[in-house]
């Protein structure tokens, strides 16, 4: 990430990432129970519904870039977002609402363009729910077609 004694800005996700990296084990052992109580509230959710569909990412899709495939790379990345650049790993809200709970999810393209970019949805389910993301992605493809590849691709 950076070198011990460099600075990183307060709140980045370099900074973040190095915290966490170092941080004391009643920390983490806090943070994986803070983890499972909301896994707990996830499950009152999931006691009335069966999934929940959700962007994937806030982005649609972008770029292949291949400049540099180094694991820092990600967090000197941005992203055009209408008129200003965002963090790239910004992209990790979304999964980030399955995935910090424990909840499986499944990624799915919806046939839709925005612009001439595929959209797709997340899929979330129940704890242990994998099949039920799933069945749930099958049953759509089965109504709405499988994905198709947008023109020139």
């Amino acid at each position: 990430l950076f070198a011990e004694g460099d600075a990183a800005e307060a709140g980045s996700y370099p900074r973040q990432v190095a915290d966490a990296i170092r941080q004391p084990l009643q920390s983490y052992l806090a943070i994986r129970e803070e983890r499972h109580r909301l896994r707990e509230a996830w499950s009152y959710f999931f006691a009335d519904y069966d999934i929940l569909i959700c962007p994937v990412t806030p982005t649609v899709a972008f770029p292949h870039d291949v400049e540099r495939s180094d694991f820092a790379a990600q967090f000197v990345r941005t992203l055009a977002v209408g008129d200003r650049r965002i963090p790239y790993l910004d992209n990790l809200a979304w999964p980030g609402l399955a995935t910090v709970a424990y909840l499986p999810a499944t990624a799915m393209p919806t046939g839709a363009l925005v612009g001439s970019v595929p959209a797709g949805v997340q899929i979330i389910g129940p704890f242990l729910g994998d099949r039920t993301t799933l069945r749930f992605a099958r049953l759509v493809e089965r109504e709405l077609g499988s994905f198709q590849a947008p023109p020139g691709y």
